[in-house]
């Protein structure tokens, strides 16, 4: 090292030997190592930033997480995304997969990726050792309280006249009530729902053992969905309504079990079970019926389900997705019958193996097609 500083003439010598020698190592790799269609620089600008929380008012008092996750570039145009999470879950079922996890997909592709926490979970506002909160909330407020408050917030915070809502489970059960209800000025540029469970045309017999636990309500004290390390038998059923039938890193799977999981209402709970046994998406006083409203959506909906998924079933999900009337509506089935490596869990839609490479472009490439003017690095 000594001899390359103090003999230029060497120092330029061996720096031409070794620009040859990677041009040469780069042109002797097989095409399955280098792929000349990928342009790495035009996705460098895309790199997400630190993720940020911030928090939105309700019109009744309550505070909600909102967990932004910035590129370092945003797309002109491109509506930002606002993710609503399953019951008794929090945004770490975006997260969980790190590198792997939907949120970081989404944000490496210049979209402005917002995870909102519903009232009752994670950093939002509920209730904990220091105040005296009762379980009281239900699916309603999610639908009239808390999607407005974070769709306006978001509004505001990126100058943006559109969102994109995307939703999994029961957030995606409120993002059909709130399309039908709340979107009073057209402010959702399109939908993608994930699994919603609640049509009851079809179910598993995973799902009836689970809505039997909570059909004596004078007895529930607020429960976990299922909580692991609760017990060995719920884990076990939350493990079939779940996470059977897709294979999922032993990781991933552990830190979601510490960190995804949160204690849920038994009004939210009831009003599921309401929804299985009259088969019909009501309102908490059973007074109204969303389904009877979902005619009225207009704006572009992708409806996903899972051929494993024991918790929403394929039919209950494709009951749903017929009863919409929008000219723009698309359903997506995956699983082995489908073309993909393995058949989808509930969560496997999420953070299964494979998720990355066949879920989440299936539902980025949904939403490029309905974007004007965008036009990422490629499809796949």
């Amino acid at each position: 090292m000594r001899g390359l500083r103090e003999n230029p003439r060497r120092a330029a010598a061996a720096l031409s030997a070794l620009v040859f020698f990677l041009g040469a190592l780069l042109v002797g790799c097989d095409k399955q190592f280098i792929n000349p269609n990928l342009n790495l620089i035009r996705l460098l600008p895309y790199a997400s930033k630190k993720p940020h929380v911030f928090f939105a008012q309700t019109t009744d008092g309550k505070s909600l997480a909102l967990h932004r996750t910035e590129p370092n570039v945003i797309r002109e145009g491109l509506p930002p995304i606002i993710l609503c999470h399953e019951e008794g879950m929090n945004k770490w079922i975006w997260d969980v997969a790190g590198q792997d996890s939907l949120i970081k997909y989404f944000a490496r592709l210049g979209f402005d990726v917002w995870a909102l926490e519903f009232r009752g979970h994670g950093e939002s506002t509920k209730p904990e050792w220091h105040n005296e909160l009762p379980y009281d909330w239900n699916f309603d407020d999610y639908v009239h309280k808390d999607l407005p408050a974070a769709v306006s917030y978001v509004q505001g915070k990126t100058n943006s006249r559109y969102v994109t809502l995307m939703g999994h489970g029961i957030g995606a059960m409120a993002i059909y009530a709130y399309l039908v209800t709340e979107n009073f000025f057209d402010e959702v540029a399109g939908a993608v729902l994930l699994a919603p469970p609640g049509f009851a045309a079809e179910y598993s017999p995973a799902m009836e053992r689970f809505v039997s636990q909570g059909r004596d309500w004078n007895r529930l004290d607020p429960l976990p969905l299922l909580h692991l390390p609760a017990r060995a038998e719920e884990w076990a059923l939350f493990d079939e309504l779940m996470l059977k039938g897709t294979p999922m890193p032993r990781l991933t799977v552990k830190r979601f079990a510490e960190r995804g999981l949160e204690v849920i209402s038994p009004k939210v709970l009831q009003q599921l079970t309401h929804w299985v046994e009259a088969n019909d998406f009501l309102s908490a006083d059973l007074n109204f019926s969303y389904r009877n409203k979902l005619s009225l959506i207009r704006v572009p909906v992708l409806v996903v389900a899972g051929t494993a998924d024991q918790f929403a079933h394929p039919g209950a999900v494709n009951y749903g997705f017929r009863v919409i009337t929008s000219q723009d509506k698309t359903f997506l089935l995956l699983g082995r019958d489908y073309g993909q490596l393995h058949d989808y869990s509930h969560l496997g839609l999420l953070f299964g193996t494979h998720a990355k490479e066949e879920v989440f472009p299936r539902l980025f490439e949904w939403i490029e097609e309905r974007t004007p003017g965008f036009d990422v690095w490629g499809k796949f």
